[in-house]
């Protein structure tokens, strides 16, 4: 087996480098994703943990939450299919379905930039454990594709859902 290491992609053109840089984060990104679907040139993941400490920036300003209540952390990573490259500045937003198909909560998810592991997540309150359908909303502008280098994306809407998904909060919530 072939060992790599970063001596090797110096020797690639850059556009080759930073794709092959762009396969290895996905590679390793993608051992705390728990499904994801492919929408055209978009690739929607998501994972779940529980709540915790977030820390992120809204419109320039450091936002500071702990979790009050909430049980379950829910992360959305959001990639060009074809590069793997994360696509962030993005705006996306997660609505959560109970087993029965009622609507628990509709919230936007902001981007956190965690070490290892970029992605869009929000903490949420469930009922408990058991089985949830999330419905992903991604919205691609203009203005951020425009930001985008060398990734060819439609503007508009990219929507995706995943079905029973199973949500262990550890926390029954009345």
């Amino acid at each position: 087996m072939e060992k790599f290491d970063n001596d090797s992609l110096k020797e690639l053109p850059e556009k080759e480098h930073q794709l092959a840089r762009e396969i290895v984060e996905y590679s390793l990104q993608k051992r705390y994703y728990q499904g994801h679907k492919i929408k055209g040139d978009v690739l929607v993941a998501y994972f779940c943990e529980p709540a915790r400490y977030l820390k992120y920036d809204q419109d320039g300003e450091a936002i500071v939450e702990d979790p009050k209540g909430e049980n379950a952390y829910i992360g959305i990573a959001i990639h060009h299919a074809k590069t793997m490259h994360f696509l962030d500045r993005l705006s996306v937003s997660v609505k959560v379905f109970d087993a029965s198909n009622k609507l628990i909560g509709d919230h936007p998810h902001p981007f956190h930039a965690r070490p290892g592991l970029h992605n869009y997540g929000h903490n949420w309150r469930l009922p408990g454990d058991g089985l949830y359908n999330l419905h992903v909303t991604v919205e691609i502008t203009q203005k951020q594709r425009e930001e985008m280098v060398d990734c060819e994306l439609p503007t508009g809407i990219c929507e995706v859902i995943f079905h029973n998904i199973e949500i262990k909060t550890g926390k029954h919530v009345s």
